[in-house]
Parts: structure tokens; C-alpha cells; sequence
């Protein structure tokens, strides 16, 4: 009997430390969600920042006049826009391939005429993740690292 009871108390026990524990749990979660919230627009801040350094960067090494530098900004940021929207919506994943090959070849048609040939293969280019301009950025913090060993 008294085995029983012993039994019936540590069950008894164990059943209200868990409890105690989802009560803890639970009581955490929004202050979780909102440190969460705040660490994600964190970093989509952090993510628009490295995106208009990007876009600036590579509209700054071309060789065009301000006009066009203006506008190919304004088809890059539209054109990431669209991929992000593409990219983020639910559908299967033959389509969305398929959309995307389609946005990347008619984005940049308008701009093709007004500017040179070399210029829309770097544009092109720096669409598929292909910019030369990272090489050499890497050897460079490669220097600098050497260089603060020493």
C-alpha cells in the first residue's frame, strides 16, 4: 500500500513539473517571438543594405553616362523585386523555373537598345551571380589579412 502511494506521489509529481515546465514554456514563447521579430527585420534591413550596396557597386563600375546608370539601378531593383515575389510564392517548381527564365530574359529588353553590347553581357552576367568584381575583392581582403598578420 504504501508502494502505491509512493507510485501515486511521484507520478503525481512529475505530472505537475512538466506541467510547470509548458506553463514556463509557454509564458517564454512571446518574448522568444518578439527577440525572433526583431532579429528577422535585423536582418532584412541588413539584407536591403548589402542589396543597394551591391546594385551601386556594380552600376558604378560601368562605363555609361548618369542617365543610364539611373535607369539599369531602377531595372535591377525592379527586376529583384520580382524574382524575390516569384521566389516566395507557392507553386511547382517546373513553373516557377520557368517564369524566372522568362524574367531574366525579357526584364532588360526596353534598356538593350540604349545601352552597348558589353554593357548587357555584364548585366547579364551579374543576373546569374557571375560578377568579376568578387575576385578581386577577395584577393584584396586576402592583402589585408596578410598584411594585419604581419
Amino acid at each position: 500500500m504504501q508502494r502505491l502511494i509512493f507510485i501515486f506521489i511521484l507520478s503525481f509529481s512529475m505530472i505537475t513539473s512538466t506541467s510547470a515546465q509548458r506553463r514556463a514554456t509557454q509564458n517564454r514563447a512571446p518574448q522568444n517571438k518578439a527577440a525572433d521579430k526583431a532579429k528577422i527585420e535585423r536582418y532584412k534591413k541588413e539584407l536591403e543594405k548589402k542589396k543597394e550596396k551591391y546594385v551601386s557597386d556594380f552600376v558604378n563600375s560601368l562605363n555609361v553616362d548618369d542617365f543610364q546608370k539611373e535607369i539599369i539601378s531602377q531595372k535591377l531593383h525592379s527586376y529583384f523585386e520580382k524574382k524575390k515575389t516569384l521566389l516566395m510564392t507557392e507553386m511547382k517548381s517546373y513553373k516557377r523555373e520557368e517564369l524566372l527564365e522568362n524574367l531574366d530574359a525579357t526584364h532588360f529588353l526596353d534598356i538593350k537598345d540604349m545601352v552597348s553590347e558589353d554593357t548587357m553581357i555584364k548585366i547579364k552576367d551579374i543576373l546569374k551571380n557571375k560578377p568579376k568584381e568578387k575576385k578581386e575583392e577577395k584577393k584584396k581582403k586576402k592583402r589585408k589579412h596578410k598584411a594585419d598578420k604581419n
